[in-house]
């Protein structure tokens, strides 16, 4: 293996750093994107945030694990530049689930490129048509480059939050207030669901299971149903079902302008025919209502099933966890080469 614990620990936080600083810099673009009502911010252009930041985020961190010099380091950005990519009518599909690890590997082959002799430019960022100019427009803001970096301040501001369940974002925050609604044996006969405007989270009656991620109603009418929401939710089975398909017809959703469409200010309202109310503006892992170390590890667990054992994985995660320690990061290398 390439490096440390520590060094690793390194790298990992000047990219995350950097995307963040990269989404912040071109956060006036983001403001003109939400009020034309697109997907995401970026989608001015039809861009997938993840799929644009990555590559350069992962090239930063792939350089410094690789100890590559600055000039390197520049250039690997500058490769990494061009590879941003990911669109967004791949929302509610299985290709846009892949963004962030195809975004993760083209930074990484940006990285090993240039270390084995590639070159390109050295103002990826800042160049005639770069990235701030392409993604970021006039309004780019390099300031939050410098500042943010000396800052490190994504991680405490707002801070990490790990979804709960297997869906869309805005999902975990209306399965949130579905779940309050809960009561085994009684299913309202209205429900009336308020969120802000997402128009591609309208699908009143998804096709598939990769829709029904995307979708405000079916999340909503699963966690009302069943009072939980897990992998199953999402199965063929289930989807068809005729409980579901009936709290489907019962559902009215109301796209509200007034309410943001941040991940960090959103929140969605349901009211049932029989008078309850529920709001909610987060989910347990929100940066609000952090996540334990025993919801991560369950997380954590269920999500490597198909190649660990519990009790491998739980050794993996104590690795992670402590990964600046000893010889932790070179097992934890072999164990992933060896997968």
């Amino acid at each position: 293996g390439v490096g440390s614990g520590e060094l690793f620990l390194k790298a990992f936080l000047a990219g995350i750093q950097l995307e963040a600083d990269l989404r912040k810099a071109a956060a006036a673009s983001d403001v003109v994107a939400a009020q034309k009502e697109n997907h995401f911010p970026f989608d001015r252009r039809g861009f997938h945030p993840p799929g644009t930041v990555g590559p350069l985020g992962s090239a930063m961190a792939s350089s410094i694990l690789l100890e590559m010099n600055n000039e390197q380091k520049e250039m690997a950005i500058g490769h990494a530049s061009s590879r941003s990519s990911g669109i967004s009518v791949n929302i509610g599909t299985m290709t846009k689930a892949t963004h962030c690890g195809a975004a993760a590997r083209s930074g990484l082959e940006s990285a090993f490129l240039i270390n084995n002799g590639l070159t390109a430019c050295n103002n990826g960022i800042e160049g005639p048509s770069g990235w701030a100019n392409v993604f970021g427009g006039e309004e780019f803001n390099f300031n939050q480059l410098i500042t943010g970096m000396q800052q490190l301040d994504c991680f405490t501001n707002p801070g990490f939050a790990f979804k709960k369940w297997p869906a869309h974002t805005a999902m975990q925050i209306a399965i949130d207030a579905g779940l309050k609604h809960y009561s085994e044996g009684i299913i309202p006969k209205e429900i009336t669901l308020t969120t802000p405007v997402f128009k591609y989270c309208n699908r009143p009656f998804p096709k598939d299971s990769d829709e029904a991620r995307f979708s405000f109603q079916y999340n909503v009418a699963v966690a009302v149903l069943d009072g939980r929401v897990d992998d199953d939710s999402y199965s063929e089975t289930k989807l068809r079902s005729k409980e579901v398909q009936h709290v489907l017809f019962s559902i009215n959703l109301k796209m509200n302008r007034d309410i943001p469409r941040d991940f960090g200010k959103m929140r969605v309202i349901i009211e049932t025919n029989d008078g309850r109310r529920s709001t909610s503006d987060s989910w347990p892992g929100h940066w609000k209502r952090p996540a334990t170390e025993e919801q991560l590890l369950n997380k954590f667990v269920s999500c490597t099933k198909q190649k660990w054992s519990e009790t491998e994985a739980i050794k993996v995660s104590k690795l992670i966890m402590n990964i600046e320690q000893g010889e932790n990061y070179r097992e934890l290398i072999s164990l992933l080469n060896n997968l």
